[in-house]
């Protein structure tokens, strides 16, 4: 009996010892995933660097060994998510009970189309993160990788299952401020070794699911040519028309349903819009709302006290427009638009700016928004200083009363001018009345002409002053500006000798005229008198001489 009772006994403890190294067995071969989350940076202009992901595991999920099925219950910490209230507001025409899980597995498979699928994901955010919830997410910090474009955040060692994933991400041009991922949704599948397909992991990648509009300001000279050139500064005389265009492109949409996109600019009080806005996506004309189309809206207002004038562009509906079209991630939105530089334009080497930004959604769970960091152009203009004065003089005698005529690159008509002061100001589309075209010399033998941008002029001497020979040529002077960077560098001085010269802080350009005057000329009109004079004496002379003789003559006989 004894006997009977050790062999049992070890029968049991060999037993004990199977079902316990089975266990063991069991628990180190529970296979577990690792999901990446990987972002490009020159992708979506977001760096995640430092930025803390969040895993939340959704549903639990057994694979087979083969890895062909799938078997989806239901994570017990999102017990009620599809019984809530907010699930029903959501999807009022969904059929789910939370104790089937076929109808469960049946509700999210069906979800079709990328907008449903990007509104559960939200969702489920919105259960996992709603006030008093005691769901607790995986945390993960991404960091950068040897490839200063690539950051991840890794989470490893995962059970098995449908995970949502969301963080935050800075915009690159705007660190100050954050843009939020959309949820990610993934199972984590298996994954074959490309060199062994008998082997692999349950690994993913997902990419960043974020992505935020740039904007770019530029100035467009020679627009619609085939010099047509883009530039950060530029510089244009007094009613002159400047092109502008602001570039920016469609963003990553994913999981939005709807998203904010506007354009604002900013013009300084020195520049008047035209009221020609034209939006493009792509190479496609979005037609002006001014013609009844209602797909964006044009605000302009121009502040009374300061002059500034801001311009707001603002899709009606941008979401439904990009993913009606659809229009991919990156194509290009173009805002072309033009405006006059007027009578309150500062002169260098002060500039006129003109900013623009973007403003974007930046939470796909919240109507919240961030803006882009403003893009500003610069436009300029010169003056131009003539010193008159009266040639072979020392010190220089300056010269009153010289009137100029001045044409831009060879045109026919001249500029026309308002007096302001004592400069004269080249006049705005505005002024059609006391303008004049000739610009004058004071006392001092001093021109100020204000509002010149860069180019050839052609003084032309009109009237000299008085006892002095009008110039027979013409008077060509050069504004030559060099901007670096979207600002003023330096003016160079063409080589014309010392009557050029530049004026301090770059504000324009000086040159000296001078004038000559002749000599008395001769008078035939006063020698003819002295002749008659002298010859009239001669005769009068010889005469008496004659008289007297002859009465001497007389008397002697």
């Amino acid at each position: 009996m004894k006997k009977l009772k050790r062999i049992v006994g070890v029968i049991l403890a060999a037993m004990t010892l199977a079902m316990c190294l089975s266990i063991s067995a069991f628990a180190a071969e529970t296979p577990k995933g690792k999901i990446t989350i990987q972002n490009k940076k020159s992708e979506t202009h977001v760096s995640i660097r430092d930025k803390a992901y969040k895993a939340y595991k959704v549903f639990d999920l057994v694979q087979d060994d083969a890895h062909e099925t799938y078997a989806y219950t239901l994570n017990a910490a999102f017990t009620g998510l599809f019984s809530d209230s907010g699930f029903a507001a959501v999807f009022p025409d969904a059929e789910v009970d939370e104790t089937k899980t076929s109808t469960i597995y049946n509700f999210v498979s069906n979800l079709d189309t990328a907008k449903d699928i990007e509104t559960f994901a939200n969702y489920v955010y919105s259960f996992a993160t709603k006030t008093g919830s005691t769901i607790s997410p995986i945390t993960k910090t991404a960091a950068a990788t040897a490839d200063s474009d690539i950051e991840t955040a890794v989470f490893d060692d995962l059970e098995l299952g449908y995970y949502l994933i969301y963080g935050e991400g800075s915009p690159l041009d705007n660190s100050t401020k954050t843009v939020v991922t959309a949820c990610a949704l993934d199972t984590t599948t298996w994954t074959p070794n490309k060199n062994d397909p008998t082997t692999g992991a349950y690994e993913i990648t997902i990419d960043v699911k974020v992505g935020v509009p740039t904007v770019e300001k530029k100035i467009v000279q020679n627009k619609g040519t085939a010099t047509e050139n883009l530039v950060d500064a530029d510089s244009a005389n007094i009613g002159d028309k400047v092109d502008f265009r602001v570039t920016s492109e469609v963003p990553d949409l994913t999981g939005y349903t709807e998203y904010t996109f506007k354009m604002t600019d900013t013009m300084s009080e020195g520049l008047t819009y035209n009221n020609d806005m034209e939006v493009k996506i792509g190479t496609d004309k979005i037609e002006n709302p001014a013609t009844g189309d209602t797909l964006y809206t044009v605000v302009s207002d121009t502040n009374a006290d300061t002059g500034i004038t801001t311009i707001t562009v603002t899709f009606t509906d941008f979401y439904n427009l990009i993913t009606e079209k659809p229009y991919a991630q990156g194509t290009a939105i173009t805002f072309d638009y033009s405006a006059n530089l007027n009578k309150d334009a500062v002169i260098s080497p002060d500039a006129n700016p003109n900013t623009a930004k973007i403003t974007y959604s930046n939470d796909p769970h919240t109507d919240t928004t961030n803006d882009s960091a403003d893009d500003t152009v610069n436009v300029y203009t010169f003056e131009l200083d003539i010193f008159k004065f009266a040639k072979d003089t020392d010190p220089k005698k300056p010269l009153e009363g010289a009137e100029f005529e001045v044409r831009k690159n060879g045109a026919t008509d001249p500029i026309k001018f308002v007096k302001d002061g004592t400069a004269y100001r080249v006049a705005d589309v505005t002024e059609t009345t006391g303008t004049v075209t000739k610009v004058v010399s004071d006392a001092n033998g001093n021109i100020s002409i204000i509002g010149l941008g860069a180019g050839d002029y052609a003084l032309k001497e009109t009237t000299a002053p008085k006892g002095y020979d009008l110039l027979e040529a013409d008077i060509n002077v050069k504004i030559e500006p060099e901007f670096v960077n979207g600002a003023l560098d330096k003016l160079t001085a063409p080589a014309t000798g010392a009557s050029y010269a530049l004026l301090a802080d770059n504000a324009g350009i000086r040159t000296e005229i001078e004038n000559t005057t002749g000599t008395l000329l001769p008078s035939t009109g006063g020698m003819g008198t002295v002749l008659i004079y002298v010859v009239g004496g001669l005769l009068i002379a010889i005469a008496v001489i004659s008289v007297t003789a002859r009465q001497v003559a007389r008397k002697k006989q």
